[in-house]
């Protein structure tokens, strides 16, 4: 049993050196064809690369068949056919390749990444001004890699920047629908009851109601200079192929349109909790600018300072928090010892007077921030109040 298995195993790996150099038949069907530099080059969905001798399709690539990149996406750009993606071993490959013409074989592509990409098989493909959008296709199921699973990945290729882009996540199921034609920049699907026009540049999916003649399509392709697709087709009854023309005019006002994909977040929360620490220092910076405060004997008027003495702001913090001041509590705060009751009386006015001029030329009040009335509770009384134009400043004492 073991002989069994090393002479199965040396079989496999000769058959695969050898395979380009084995005669084998072609199945036409399978291959895209590209026009480069003026000759046709036909592509299989392996590595394998064509050209015609004679009307005979002769294999003209180098490389060895190592059945890894089976159903990749294949495109031309500027002259140079890519792929992206593919699967082989129970894996997909999740990178760019192009094929050389000079050394006639493929080779790695470098591209930019930023996000790590998946990589899929086997979907479709939109081209449009340098740009070639990836989605729809199959990916291997990592709880189990012998089975395939939808891919949600969408996936741009920009030829200028040389950048592989997950977009987002397909929001739409296209693996249970049924390809009605790929064109370049949108792909048309269908059915038992719609059609789906996809259009991953603009991230839309538009519905129309479907024609009756789309059902049992072998193939489709849309005359460009009389506006309308050719379908071939075979009738249920009997089996006979047909062709039919069909005006692209059931096209024209769509039914709804929703979004191809749910674009990413690529951002994540823990990388912008340094742009919120700055906008949160920048606000409370400002705000400060803003805002009316005294920190110790300083007061702070937008972007000025002001030195007062200790005296002054204690009165001018007691008269915001009680609205009102005995003119006698007042003078205490003022008064010197040593002097007279009427020469502190008399020093205690030129203070308050001195004090509330001064507000006033800062804040450019039209009436005086500090006024002396007598009391309503007892007339023998004197009171030190603020007036509401000041007291409307809202400040505050840290």
């Amino acid at each position: 049993m073991l002989l069994y298995c090393i002479v199965l195993q040396l079989y496999f790996y000769i058959s695969l050196l050898l395979n380009p150099f084995l005669q084998r038949d072609i199945d036409t069907t399978t291959l895209k064809s590209f026009s480069i530099k003026g000759e046709s080059y036909y592509f299989g969905s392996f590595n394998e690369v064509y050209q015609k001798d004679n009307d005979v399709l002769v294999q003209i690539d180098e490389s060895i068949d190592s059945r890894v990149s089976i159903n990749a996406y294949l495109f031309k750009e500027n002259d140079t056919v890519f792929k992206f993606g593919g699967y082989g071993f129970w894996s997909n490959r999740n990178f760019m390749y192009y094929f050389d013409l000079e050394t006639k074989e493929w080779e790695y592509y470098k591209t930019k990444q930023k996000k790590l990409i998946e990589g899929s098989s086997k979907g479709y493909k939109n081209q449009k001004g340098g740009k070639i959008i990836f989605y729809g296709g199959t990916t291997v199921d990592l709880n189990n890699r012998i089975n395939q699973t939808s891919s949600i990945e969408i996936i741009e290729f920009d030829y200028k920047q040389k950048e592989l882009i997950r977009m987002g996540n397909l929001d739409f199921p296209i693996r249970s629908k049924n390809l009605f034609y790929q064109g370049d920049e949108s792909t048309i699907f269908y059915d038992t009851e719609f059609l789906y026009r996809v259009n991953p540049f603009d991230n839309t999916v538009e519905v129309y109601k479907k024609p009756k003649v789309i059902s049992f399509i072998k193939d489709v392709e849309f005359d460009s200079e009389n506006d309308f697709f050719v379908i071939i087709k075979t009738l249920a009854k009997t089996g006979e192929t047909i062709e039919i023309q069909l005006d692209n005019n059931f096209l024209n006002n769509p039914l709804e349109s929703f979004e191809l994909y749910k674009t990413e977040n690529i951002i994540l929360p823990w990388v912008l909790l340094p742009f919120f620490l700055i906008i949160l220092v920048i606000i409370i910076k400002e705000r400060k600018k803003s805002k009316l405060y005294f920190k110790g004997f300083t007061l702070f008027v937008y972007s000025e300072q002001y030195e007062f003495e200790s005296n002054d702001v204690r009165i001018i913090q007691s008269l915001i928090k009680s609205n009102e001041m005995y003119f006698n509590d007042v003078m205490e705060m003022y008064s010197n010892p040593e002097l007279s009751y009427g020469h502190n009386t008399r020093i205690t006015n030129e203070k308050l007077d001195r004090l509330s001029i001064r507000l006033k030329s800062i804040f450019k009040l039209e009436n005086s921030p500090i006024n002396k009335i007598k009391s309503q509770r007892d007339r023998r009384q004197k009171l030190v109040v603020l007036t509401k134009e000041f007291i409307n400043l809202n400040f505050t004492f840290e």
